[in-house]
């Protein structure tokens, strides 16, 4: 689903979050980046449309929307926070010849996670969610 910017100001308001033009900016550019954008990244895209916003604003509210639940912090194979926009279930394939990161769904997989850890509890630990980072090398047809 596209993000309009009626639906990110009402997600916005949603979350009891102040609708800014920068929060609404960095949201859209972090919902129509499907590579799992750095900071950096969704700043120098951000810059375009918002000329006088400061990195240091791009940082912040890329937290905001993490501590919020909007969006999820991904640290590469490389090092690099990334920031993935929280929508659906979905795990991550982590290319090791590239700097990729694709989302994969896969519900069975889901379902063979989710039954081991209700039969296999973790002392000590409320499993409360998941996601899978898988590691690995893109073909070069492939279709993800």
């Amino acid at each position: 689903m596209t993000m309009t910017p009626e639906l990110i100001r009402s997600k916005l308001k949603d979350l009891d979050l102040k609708v800014t033009p920068q929060r609404v900016v960095i949201l859209k550019t972090l919902a129509d980046n499907k590579r799992h954008p750095t900071a950096e990244e969704i700043y120098r895209e951000v810059i375009k449309k918002q000329p006088n916003i400061a990195v240091g604003t791009v940082y912040n509210i890329l937290e905001t929307f993490v501590n919020k639940g909007i969006a999820e912090k991904i640290s590469s194979i490389d090092d690099k926070m990334r920031y993935d926009l929280i929508s659906e279930d979905h795990h991550h394939l982590f290319s090791k010849n590239s700097d990729e990161i694709a989302d994969y769904f896969d519900e069975k997989l889901s379902g063979i996670i989710c039954s081991y850890l209700e039969v296999n509890e973790i002392p000590g630990f409320k499993v409360e969610g998941f996601k899978l980072n898988i590691s690995g090398e893109f073909t070069k047809n492939s279709k993800i």
